[in-house]
């Protein structure tokens, strides 16, 4: 509303946008009453100012409570407007859930991820890629380390299975599509994931300093689970740091 407000008082309509039209119109979610009372709003903008408003809250990854009043009606309307997009957003969650992760994401979260990325995807698509998506300005590009670099080839491998060949109408838009599904994914990605860590387990002389010390360098580490070891779970460690006396003394076996 701002920014509307400040583009309209230097005279800047919104200009038509015909995909944005074909999801606004028709709509059981579209209110033109939304902008009838804003003196720089004339009756012949009306509808299309309106309309801008409706599309921004409708291609936003703006959805984090699964029991938000929103979800039906949303999921209703993008089903309807925006079909394969929304295909496409099942199946991305659905190579994730038979390649990467030990199960299917629990329906209430997977309802999130699914409506989020549907939304992102059709803004990306009425705006033509081209449009400044949440991530630009609220997600910092992260550094480039392994994690990031694993996660962000399964997320290209999907783009480049047959999987997507329903949906090469949107080919153009794929490179953009792929960096918002992987900012919406992400988080539970990396959360979920933790069969991916190395399992490490400590064994050294009883000096808490030396100890802690240990422990905490590991545990900064992403990609390692460090822990004080136990002998009657050692079949769990990948690799175990021991001090070699104290080691054979404790555990000879």
């Amino acid at each position: 509303l701002i920014i509307q407000y400040f583009r309209l008082q230097q005279g800047h309509r919104n200009q038509e946008n015909l995909r944005a039209r074909s999801i606004f119109l028709e709509n059981p979610l579209f209110d033109l009453t939304l902008c009838q009372d804003n003196p720089l709003i004339s009756e012949d903008i009306l509808w299309q100012e309106s309309g801008s408003i409706l599309i921004n809250t409708v291609t936003s990854p703006n959805f984090v409570n699964p029991k938000s009043p929103l979800i039906p009606a949303r999921k209703v309307m993008l089903q309807e407007k925006v079909p394969l997009l929304v295909s496409l957003a099942d199946d991305f969650l659905h190579y994730f859930e038979e390649y990467y992760f030990s199960g299917d994401i629990p329906s209430e979260k997977r309802q999130v991820l699914h409506l989020n990325m549907t939304q992102a995807a059709a803004g990306i698509w009425v705006y033509g890629g081209t449009f400044p998506n949440l991530h630009y300005f609220l997600v910092q590009e992260e550094e480039v380390s392994s994690s990031n670099r694993i996660f962000d080839e399964q997320v290209r491998s999907f783009f480049a299975s047959e999987k997507v060949t329903p949906y090469l109408h949107y080919r153009s838009l794929f490179p953009v599509i792929e960096k918002s599904f992987g900012h919406i994914l992400r988080p539970y990605y990396m959360e979920h994931m933790t069969w991916t860590k190395l399992k490490v387990g400590v064994v050294v002389e009883p000096n808490s300093i030396l100890h802690d010390r240990i422990l905490l360098l590991l545990r900064a580490i992403y990609f390692v689970d460090a822990e004080a070891f136990s002998p009657t779970e050692a079949d769990k460690y990948d690799l175990v740091i021991a001090s070699t006396a104290v080691f054979k003394q404790d555990y000879p076996e």
